[in-house]
């Protein structure tokens, strides 16, 4: 992809492929696409802005840049992406720590010599953009350390972004520079004291990730976000012999995650008849290589034909439905009066 501008020539500088479908997004409600992303084979994922009708406009051309770099050179860190990234718009509560100063501006500290500081919190806007890596032509690989992904895009605005002039294009985020929420941290977290460091601490990266433990176990399908929780699927090889030739995929194990997203802690017992039970993050499904968990909603009868049913959702995966029990309601868009003629 390459295209010219007066400010100069703008060329999609990947090598790898992308296999997946694109994610859209119209930032500005007016609606039209004017954002792109997508991952590639290479464990990268890129966005491309489209501030203007044209690509080459001489104003505000399209651009496009690395937004994170996730993939290594050995077996282990290639990751790939097969699935296309899903946005979510939202908010994030920041917790930031301050240094309290004196007068002078110097470090103010307590009696045993420690900095003291405060924290706020601030409401920040930010895109989501998450994505799971699994190499889809490999199912039963098992050499790849594959993991889930929340990149937090803060750059809200769809504008043209350049390597000289400003706005300048933003440092390529890395899986350094993201949370690992493998151990479900927050869950962890058992006093105030923990909680506000580990809140500072995420607040000072470009989002989390999550690594997918199980040998060989990757991503199959792209997420969903549904009240502040992320949907994602997984599959998990046999345990096969190396030696032998398989004409066709073994049966391996599908599971369906279910995260918070902001803190990535478990929100589901999944076990039936134990309420009792802790959270999982995660249930198994089926056997089979699963695709993109979806939606269901369906009215909860409660028998009196003369009030209005609630509407329970469900997810649907594979040939399940798995009862999360979350509720939609109908939100007033508009207001109107009846008036006597």
């Amino acid at each position: 992809m390459e295209f010219s501008t007066r400010r100069g020539t703008t060329t999609f500088p990947g090598t790898d492929s992308i296999p997946s479908s694109i994610g859209l997004l119209d930032s500005d409600g007016d609606g039209l696409t004017d954002r792109l992303y997508t991952g590639d084979t290479g464990g990268n994922v890129w966005r491309i802005d489209m501030p203007s009708a044209v690509p080459n406009d001489s104003e505000n051309p399209w651009t496009v840049f690395k937004l994170a770099e996730l993939g290594g050179t050995t077996n282990e860190s290639d990751l790939r992406f097969f699935n296309e990234p899903s946005i979510v718009r939202t908010f994030i509560s920041e917790t930031i720590q301050t240094q309290v100063k004196d007068e002078d501006g110097n470090v103010v500290k307590d009696e045993n010599g420690n900095e003291i500081t405060i924290n706020s919190h601030q409401e920040k806007p930010y895109d989501a953009v998450l994505i799971g890596s699994g190499d889809r032509s490999n199912p039963i690989g098992i050499d790849t350390d594959d993991s889930f992904f929340m990149l937090k895009d803060s750059y809200v605005k769809t504008q043209s972004f350049y390597s000289v002039v400003e706005p300048k294009i933003p440092t390529t985020i890395l899986k350094s520079n993201l949370y690992d929420y493998t151990t479900d941290p927050f869950s962890q977290a058992d006093t105030t004291q923990k909680l506000e460091t580990l809140a500072v601490a995420v607040s000072q990266k470009s989002g989390w990730f999550i690594d997918l433990n199980d040998p060989g176990e990757k991503s199959t399908a792209e997420a969903i976000v549904i009240n502040g929780v992320v949907y994602f699927t997984t599959f998990v090889p046999a345990d096969l012999d190396p030696s032998v030739i398989h004409c066709e995929q073994p049966n391996g194990k599908g599971f369906l995650y279910a995260v918070d997203l902001t803190l990535g802690i478990a929100i589901y017992n999944w076990k039936e008849g134990d309420a009792d039970a802790e959270p999982e993050r995660r249930t198994e499904v089926n056997e089979q290589f699963l695709g993109a968990p979806t939606l269901i909603v369906v009215p909860d009868d409660d028998g009196d034909p003369d009030t209005d049913d609630d509407s329970i959702g469900n997810i649907i995966v594979g040939r399940k439905i798995i009862p999360v029990g979350f509720t939609l309601q109908t939100m007033r868009t508009y207001l109107y009066i009846s008036e006597d003629q």
